[in-house]
């Protein structure tokens, strides 16, 4: 949808599009409200019926005379009407953190807030305005500013049931829409959030020209249907820094090396349908194992919230593949045992076969550097070895994955499906990568049979907390994609599906969105720990977790 018009000419295209209209309301004239279903049945648009659309097009345009005729160097605008999608009445952005000057070493400025659920955090899709880059944006010090101002949060009532309280001694302060009076943005100020300073600072932006506004780097994502602590930068190299440090990637066997280190740690809370026994998962699932990491034991969810609990760690180590189903659909999962373990022979294959070629190309170099030049080899096996080797040197992994589908049309004539069950096969083994979670159960609320468990990345790949708690059979509660496969997970090698169940995986998978853009999943980014450079102090990032993240008990003792 959209309007057609031509730069520098647009009241005489609006004229000629009015006329244009017109003449065709003539030619095709609607159903009268008092005519009778038989009148409206006679109408041309309806005679027109049994014709196909390109005669229905070409018996239109006949009848109409142009309005209006291009000229040489006419510029043609499409001016595109778009609807932005709805977000959920939920909680508003709380910022918990805003450098407004530069801190730490190396020198950074953050802005750290907490994200509610249903929200994108950049534009995206049908989300323009909707996100929460285009929220602080446009409200502090862009073009919606002056819709908005700030209102201090004095009572309890007025802050809301469901939002995080923050501790005694900590201002709210609530930014909402003039007229309507929605709140869209709350800010904490006070020690351990935003300084009473930051705060001036920040609040001045409302007021000023938009040329003077508030500009955010992103420094990661959340999937919308996500909810918890959200970074940005305030600058390009503070958002550069903090990037490359979320982007590392690995989990050392050393404890002790892997809190020295550079690096960030991911901490999650979820909770997941089923009792999450960690002991009866360490014996009955593949590739996972019981660990007695202690390195946050000592920060639990209680404890931040000022409860301590005597029950020591125990957590649970996922260490499986995740590989992609459809890139279209953003869809992951884990191979099961069999196929794991295949694709970490092949791994450990290659990885022993690059070494050799590597060692056999340096003795190679080193014998032909100490003969004089002009002498050939005396062994021509030796030469065609050679020759050999700088060809697979130059192909790459190009060869192992010819050689591996030919080595998989044998398994592939055995499936009725033919050979695009193999190649989709094929594409998951070569997307797999190594992911590592260690998973604690936190609390374990019986009356709904659901777990709130706590979830410790070592590796950060998409979806992984969503699909290694599908995979041991506790998905995520909400998360109606995982949920499916849950119950029914895919076979290896993968089936070809037919064109009306893609169509059918298309709608439910557009519905599915739709669902999780709008109500969540109980899923809760929790808390960074950044270290910027090796023996450091780390600096903790953490947004306070939800209301499902506390059991019955808690609630009842928080009243």
């Amino acid at each position: 949808m959209g309007l057609l018009c031509l730069r520098g000419r647009e009241e005489e295209c609006r004229a000629a599009g009015d006329a244009y209209a017109e003449e065709l309301r003539h030619l095709c004239p609607l159903p009268r409200p008092n005519e009778t279903a038989d009148a409206a049945r006679e109408s041309p648009v309806e005679s027109m019926a049994t014709c196909s659309d390109a005669e229905n097009m070409a018996l239109l345009l006949s009848a109409v005379s142009p309005r209006l005729l291009l000229r040489q160097k006419d510029v043609i605008l499409h001016h595109v009407l778009r609807r932005e999608a709805p977000i959920s009445d939920g909680d508003p952005v709380l910022i918990l953190r805003y450098d407004h000057v530069p801190c730490g070493s190396p020198p950074r400025r953050l802005l750290v807030v907490r994200k509610p659920h249903g929200l994108p955090v950049h534009p995206s899709g049908r989300y323009r305005k909707n996100s929460v880059t285009s929220i602080l944006e446009d409200v502090f010090g862009g073009t919606d500013a002056h819709r908005y101002h700030a209102v201090p949060l004095e009572k309890e009532e007025d802050r809301g049931e469901n939002v995080p309280r923050p501790a005694d001694g900590v201002e709210c302060v609530s930014i909402r829409h003039k007229r309507y009076g929605f709140e869209l943005i709350r800010v904490w100020v006070g020690d351990g959030y935003v300084t009473r300073d930051a705060w001036e600072e920040l609040h001045s932006r409302m007021t000023r020209q938009p040329s003077h506004g508030l500009k955010v780097f992103v420094v990661h994502r959340l999937d919308a249907a996500t909810s918890g602590v959200l970074l940005f930068g305030l600058d390009s190299p503070s958002a550069r820094m903090t990037a490359e440090l979320l982007a590392q990637k690995g989990a050392p066997d050393d404890k002790d090396a892997f809190m020295s280190v550079a690096g960030c740690t991911k901490q999650y809370i979820a909770r997941v349908h089923g009792h999450f026994c960690v002991d009866k998962l360490a014996e009955t699932q593949h590739h996972c194992t019981y660990d007695d990491c202690q390195l946050f034991s000592s920060s639990s969810l209680n404890e931040s919230s000022g409860k301590h609990s005597a029950r020591p760690a125990c957590w649970l180590r996922v260490d499986r593949l995740i590989g992609c189903l459809s890139y279209h659909k953003s869809l992951y999962w884990c191979p099961d045992a069999a196929l794991t373990e295949s694709w970490l022979n092949e791994k450990e294959k290659s990885e022993k076969d690059a070494k050799e070629q590597q060692q056999n190309a340096s003795t190679v170099k080193e014998h032909v550097a100490g003969r004089k030049r002009g002498v050939p080899f005396g062994d021509a096996a030796a030469l065609e070895a050679k020759h050999e080797r700088m060809r697979q040197l130059t192909r790459g992994g190009r060869a192992k994955a010819i050689a591996a589908s030919d080595g998989k049309k044998n398994d592939d004539s055995r499936h009725p499906e033919g050979s695009t069950s193999g190649i989709q096969t094929q594409r998951l083994k070569e997307s797999m990568k190594e992911a590592i979670t260690l998973i604690r159960l936190l609390a374990y609320d019986a009356a709904f049979d659901e777990s709130v468990v706590e979830c410790l990345l070592l590796t950060g790949r998409t979806h992984q907390v969503r699909v290694h708690l599908a995979s041991l059979g506790h998905p995520i509660r909400g998360d109606k994609k995982y949920i499916r496969l849950a119950a029914d997970p895919p076979s290896i090698p993968l089936r070809a599906d037919s064109r009306d169940e893609e169509e059918r995986d298309e709608e439910e998978e557009e519905e599915l969105n739709g669902y999780l853009l709008s109500q969540g999943i109980f899923l809760h980014a929790w808390r960074y720990t950044l270290r910027y450079a090796a023996g450091e102090a780390p600096e903790v990032l953490e947004a306070p977790p939800p209301a499902w993240a506390l059991t019955v008990e808690e609630k009842r003792s928080d009243h």
